[in-house]
């Protein structure tokens, strides 16, 4: 995983150059995938880089696909939450904000997001 979050952040930093010798971040997390059909950390961080890359709905489909592993942790949907509410899907972002908040999620971000269009709290 860490090998993968800093080469994620090298190559959105830097940009890959046409010629260079090693693959494209993508390759990595798909081998990453393929290898470990069961890492929700592998899909979070392929996730996270898709949305930097702004591949939203490419993003949305990885979130889904680690929510359907056995134990994902609340992040993945407090993400998905919040990548909602950056596309404007803002039932589904309250539907991942009342999954999060109702098992006592602490980080507040996509309350703050929902409030600030009105959706948040519900009543």
């Amino acid at each position: 995983h860490r090998a993968l979050y800093a080469m994620m952040r090298y190559q959105l930093k830097v940009p890959r150059p046409a010629n260079a010798t090693y693959a494209p971040i993508e390759c990595y997390f798909q081998k990453a995938i393929a290898f470990s059909p069961n890492d929700y950390r592998v899909m979070q961080l392929y996730s996270n880089y898709l949305t930097k890359k702004n591949h939203p709905k490419m993003a949305e489909s990885v979130y889904k696909r680690a929510l359907k592993i056995n134990n994902a942790p609340l992040d993945i949907n407090y993400a998905l939450g919040i990548l909602y509410v950056e596309m404007n899907e803002l039932d589904k972002a309250v539907e991942q904000a009342k999954i999060v908040y109702d098992r006592g999620f602490k980080k507040t971000k996509l309350a703050r997001k929902l409030k600030k269009v009105n959706r948040w709290p519900i009543k």
